[in-house]
């Protein structure tokens, strides 16, 4: 396994997030040991947010030189605001290098579909701009829906999509998503490989807004049970193995979790029961 495929998620370290977290945010403590082993493995990227609490603000307490950091921006929110895009841009820039004392390396917008129109145009035209200017190496969308991505891929190409992606929720690779990006040259990063945990949950822990697809997660655990692996190698080995992927954004509560995945002695690749789902009330966290 080439451990420098992996990005470290950082929303755990600003706020309480996934659905499976029942610890809170990560130690400041944590945050410093998983930097340090992640250096030695030679993970060296870390995604993002201003929207994760105190994400950006904690990991400026670390030593984080050596890293490259991806940070998110909204896209329907840059395109509201009666300021110059490109000023406001770069002023979003400043303020996110400002709490992580470090430079940005990429920036990812999310509601991509709000990319259209001459307002749609100037906002990419200053995504161009900071590329040429050097404020940022690359830029891209961080996805939840495809819909209207070729076109948008298209119009407006961005030099990286983040997008979901796990036994669940296997768009990326149906309609030949993937095989466009690659054709494109555009970098694909894959987010919620554990779609948020549930995925790494017992069944009779699982919240009860997810009883309707309790077949799908009984058919998991059996084949869990069945080829005698935990879900987190599981859940690791469905993604890893693809190799057309460039980098796996995974999210950790503390350092026994990160280290959980050095752990494992081998990513097998086997025959995945047939739990795909194009539910967006299941795969798609934000109707959650």
């Amino acid at each position: 396994m080439r451990y420098n495929k992996i990005v470290l998620g950082s929303a755990q370290f600003g706020m309480n997030y996934g659905i499976s977290n029942n610890r809170g945010k990560t130690k400041n403590s944590d945050i410093k040991k998983i930097l340090s082993k992640a250096k030695k493995k030679r993970i060296l990227f870390i995604d993002t947010s201003k929207y994760y609490g105190n994400s950006e603000k904690n990991l400026g307490k670390q030593e984080i030189k050596k890293f490259k950091l991806i940070t998110k921006y909204k896209a329907d929110e840059l395109l509201k605001s009666k300021k110059n895009i490109k000023r406001r841009l770069i002023n979003e820039i400043m303020l996110s290098e400002k709490k992580l004392k470090k430079k940005i390396y990429a920036i990812l917008l999310n509601n991509y579909e709000a990319i259209s129109g001459k307002k749609g145009k100037k906002l990419y035209k200053a995504l161009i701009f900071l590329k040429k200017k050097k404020y940022i190496t690359k830029f891209g969308y961080s996805i939840y829906s495809f819909k209207n991505l070729i076109n948008i891929c298209n119009d407006y190409k961005p030099d990286i999509i983040q997008c979901p992606f796990n036994a669940v929720d296997q768009r990326l690779t149906q309609n030949k998503y993937i095989n466009y990006l690659k054709r494109k040259k555009i970098k694909v990063h894959v987010r919620s490989i554990f779609l948020q945990g549930l995925l790494l949950m017992e069944i009779n822990k699982l919240p009860k807004k997810f009883n309707k697809w309790n077949y799908l997660f009984k058919k998991w655990h059996k084949w869990l049970k069945e080829k005698k692996i935990d879900p987190l190698s599981a859940c690791c080995s469905f993604v890893f193995n693809f190799k057309s992927i460039d980098k796996f954004v995974i999210g950790f509560n503390d350092f026994n979790q990160f280290n959980k995945i050095f752990k494992m002695k081998n990513f097998k690749k086997f025959k995945y029961p047939n739990i795909s789902c194009l539910e967006e009330d299941l795969i798609n966290p934000s109707r959650w």
